[in-house]
């Protein structure tokens, strides 16, 4: 183990999250480090209350520039570490104002990314984008935006 070290890590232990934790401990393990999955099932009350690990696994499915402002603004429900860096607030309005698919939003998203990754107060594992696709059988199938960004397969039908 690298000098004894261990830490605990907050999941929910439903999939992804339950996956994404074992897979992030077996990676720890290889490397001598030590990750106790603590089980949680109200993140809002056990993680942003009751602190009941240092560290928490969560899967952000919030579209575009939501991605960041919920963890990162300085009024957001989620910081509860109170983070507020000026220029990345200033990088996150000027985002907002031109959209994901401006082409100025390419170059703000790497200065973002530049001052996140110098502060370091979160460590993001992946960005992904929501992809849909479905064959011409396929139909009814619908695109859930906002909170959920999944997809709606009430109504869903196939053609043969």
């Amino acid at each position: 183990m690298a000098n004894g070290f261990s830490f605990d890590a907050a999941t929910l232990s439903t999939p992804p999250f339950s996956t994404l934790g074992q897979v992030m401990q077996s990676q720890l393990a290889d490397v001598g480090i030590k990750m106790n999955l603590v089980t949680i099932s109200n993140p809002v009350q056990e993680v942003f209350v009751d602190h009941k690990a240092p560290t928490t696994l969560l899967v952000v499915i919030r579209p575009g520039v939501q991605k960041v402002v919920r963890l990162l603004s300085p009024d957001a429900s989620a910081n509860w570490c109170h983070y507020n860096n000026p220029k990345i607030n200033a990088t996150m309005d000027r985002l907002k104002a031109v959209g994901d698919t401006s082409p100025e939003a390419a170059g703000l998203w790497k200065e973002a990314e530049r001052l996140i990754n110098a502060d370091v107060p979160v460590l993001y594992l992946a960005f992904t984008r929501l992809i849909v696709a479905a064959s011409p059988q396929v139909k009814g199938v619908k695109q859930l935006y906002g909170f959920a960004q999944a997809i709606n397969f009430e109504g869903v039908d196939v053609k043969r």
